[in-house]
């Protein structure tokens, strides 16, 4: 349900002064995708949760960290001003603006969990339905993202996926505790739950806020070049045709949770291995979501799931940090926070066995998605001035999605969440959680790992893909794959 904080939105004078100082602007096209998905009840929650060796509940030391943060990175600080977006039958290619909130409280930041929500922290996959069925509000003088303290040690980061990705979470939470390590050494240190203290105040602060960054789609271009499309038919026809599907798209489908782990000793030994294949043969470096891919590919393949698909064929998309394609001479750091994303979408053969071979092959083509920007071209679409000009996005998206059927797997890796820079504050657990939403998807690998506590793949099935036997097998032969790289 959405709330909306009056003192929050801004009139027209005040928007026009913050377009002057650098503080607000229009959103970019992808920017926008991430909004319409809001809009459109498309997508819940995302959340990374973070487990230290040490206490993160010092609201006090919370507060002057998240000032630091907003003060630098105001695009922490924004909220949409929304418009009416009712009228499905027209094109609408002016996107919303987004702003720098008036003002920030800590009680505008920090989430409380419900209880039920609590109760669950010991079963990780429970714990993790839930938060992910969480909806916060989209726009209305809202902030766009959370914060959750589980408990003395576990701080959980919320987002709608608006102004916010994966990369963005990991990084809030690699400053905070950089932050935090910093202002703990301070003599004040207080638990006190003074949640209305404001962390900024906009008309106080403006002269200290840096300029939001542009979107980084106007640096980088996602739009495809016309060789693109011949290929991009082609997998389309696969998707509809020839590759698995089950199930169409509803609002509010329901999601099955399993969590696995590789043990950091074996992270080490699975990369070792991998380095080894390199070195010995000369060829290219492969690296760990390949590994991922290949693995889970073969595990569905042997339990049986590709059986009544021609030929076996099923869709994989893996996202990516649209970050790396930045131009030269641009401050990477100004875009360290946002929706910086995009990602491939190919449908692939089935893997029948789990070896070298196949696994080269998987790691090939992932080098070539990247050094190509094919990561970009499918999100980049829809940024077309013909889309955008002779198409209503929000009414084209929607019907992309509800009532289509879901294809195969969604592979998002956010990568290792370090301990802080001095090592005060370590790291011992972490989680990437997601599920597909309305998005055409039925399955869903969330993977992120930390020193202490190696590689967690979170993995969620939409609960009619297939029988809940056969999910259980396909992720024990998963973690039976995972765990034998020695064997490739």
């Amino acid at each position: 349900m959405s709330t909306t904080i009056t003192s929050n939105i801004i009139d027209q004078d005040q928007l026009q002064d913050q377009i002057n100082n650098g503080h607000a602007r229009r959103m970019g096209d992808i920017e926008n995708y991430f909004g319409l998905l809001q809009r459109q009840n498309l997508y819940k929650t995302f959340a990374v949760l973070v487990k230290f060796d040490q206490k993160i509940n010092y609201n006090d030391i919370l507060l002057k960290s998240l000032r630091d943060l907003f003060l630098k990175y105001p695009i922490l600080a924004c909220s949409i001003l929304d418009t009416d977006y009712s009228d499905l039958s027209k094109p609408n290619p002016i996107h919303d603006y987004i702003y720098t909130l008036p003002k920030i409280q800590l009680n505008d930041i920090l989430y409380e969990l419900p209880q039920h929500i609590k109760d669950s922290k010991d079963d990780h996959e429970i714990l993790l339905s839930k938060i992910n069925d969480i909806v916060l509000p989209y726009a209305k003088g809202n902030t766009l993202w959370k914060l959750a303290i589980l408990d003395d040690y576990t701080m959980v980061y919320l987002s709608n996926h608006c102004l916010s990705d994966g990369i963005t979470a990991k990084n809030v939470i690699q400053d905070l505790s950089n932050l935090f390590e910093k202002h703990l050494k301070e003599p004040i240190v207080s638990t006190s739950l003074d949640l209305k203290k404001s962390i900024i105040n906009y008309a106080l602060d403006k002269n200290q806020i840096n300029k939001l960054p542009v979107p980084l789609d106007s640096l980088v271009s996602y739009k495809p070049p016309i060789s693109y499309f011949l290929e991009f038919g082609l997998n389309l026809m696969v998707f509809k045709f020839l590759s698995f599907k089950k199930n169409l798209v509803q609002r509010n489908d329901k999601h099955l949770y399993k969590i696995l782990n590789i043990p950091a000793n074996h992270v080490s030994n699975i990369k070792n291995q991998l380095l080894n294949h390199h070195q010995s043969t000369g060829d290219e470096k492969i690296t760990i979501t390949p590994f991922i891919e290949t693995s889970w590919l073969n595990a569905q393949y042997k339990a049986g799931l590709f059986k009544d698909t021609w030929f076996g064929l099923s869709d994989v998309s893996i996202p990516c940090d649209a970050r790396k394609y930045l131009p030269s001479g641009i401050d990477n750091d100004e875009f360290k926070f946002g929706s910086n994303t995009s990602g491939s979408h190919k449908y692939f053969h089935p893997v029948t066995k789990f070896n070298l071979e196949n696994l080269k092959y998987h790691n090939k083509y992932s080098k070539y998605l990247s050094q190509t920007k094919r990561y970009l071209y499918n999100m980049g679409i829809m940024t077309l001035d013909q889309i955008q000009q002779s198409k209503n996005l929000d009414q084209l998206i929607i019907d992309s999605y509800i009532g289509q059927p879901r294809g195969n797997t969604l592979i998002s890796n956010i990568g290792i969440i370090h301990d802080s820079q001095n090592g005060e504050f370590k790291v011992e657990n972490c989680y990437f959680a997601q599920n597909a939403g309305s998005i055409v998807f039925n399955f869903n690998l969330c993977v992120s790992s930390c020193k202490n506590g190696g590689i967690n793949i979170l993995i969620t099935m939409e609960e009619n893909a297939t029988s809940k036997e056969m999910f259980e097998e396909i992720v024990e032969k998963f973690h039976e794959n995972l765990l034998n790289s020695d064997k490739l």
